[in-house]
C-alpha cells in the first residue's frame, strides 16, 4: 500500500466504476442545442485542436426504451468531457474533444463490440460513422460522420 509523505495527503484516483457514476445534471445535458453549442464553442476556443464526431445509427424499430438504454450505454463508455446527444430518433452523436482519427476509430470499434454484447432489445448492432478534424470544422464533421452519405470507396 502506498504511503503519503508526512506533509501531503495520499491522493485517491477513482477507477472506471466511479467514473461512470455522474451526477444527474451532467447526464441530462446533451440535447440538440447543447450539441451544436459545443461545436460552436470548440470552434472558438480550440480552432486548431483535434475533435472527432461519432454518429451512431440504431435499428429503426427498437423503440424509445431501447434507445434510452443505448444512449445510457454510450454515456457510460465515453469520457465525462465528451458530449452525447440524441439528434433524432435512432441517431446518437458523440463529440470527442481532443481526439484524433486513430483514437476515434478505436472508440468506434469498442462501442461496436459493446453494442454486440449489450442486452438491449432489438439492438444487436449499430452503424457507427466516424469523422475527425479540427475544432473550426466541427459542423462539417456531422455531415462527414453521417451514415446517410454514399460510400466513397
Amino acid at each position: 500500500m502506498p504511503t503519503a509523505a508526512p506533509d501531503r495527503p495520499l491522493l485517491h484516483f477513482p477507477g472506471p466504476s466511479a467514473r461512470r457514476a455522474r451526477p444527474a445534471a451532467v447526464r441530462a445535458r446533451g440535447g440538440v442545442p447543447a450539441f451544436f453549442n459545443r461545436l460552436a464553442v470548440l470552434a472558438e476556443i480550440a480552432p486548431d485542436s483535434p475533435v472527432s464526431l461519432l454518429v451512431i445509427t440504431l435499428p429503426s424499430a427498437i423503440g424509445e426504451d431501447s434507445e434510452t438504454l443505448a444512449e445510457a450505454m454510450v454515456r457510460a463508455y465515453v469520457r465525462a468531457t465528451d458530449l452525447v446527444a440524441r439528434l433524432e430518433p435512432g441517431r446518437i452523436a458523440v463529440v470527442l474533444q481532443g481526439t484524433d482519427a486513430t483514437r476515434a476509430a478505436r472508440i468506434s470499434c469498442r462501442l461496436q463490440v459493446q453494442f454486440s454484447r449489450a442486452a438491449i432489445p432489438g439492438c444487436a448492432t449499430a452503424v457507427i460513422g466516424v469523422a475527425s478534424g479540427i475544432g473550426r470544422h466541427g459542423r462539417t464533421l456531422l455531415q462527414a460522420a453521417s451514415s446517410s452519405l454514399p460510400d466513397c470507396g
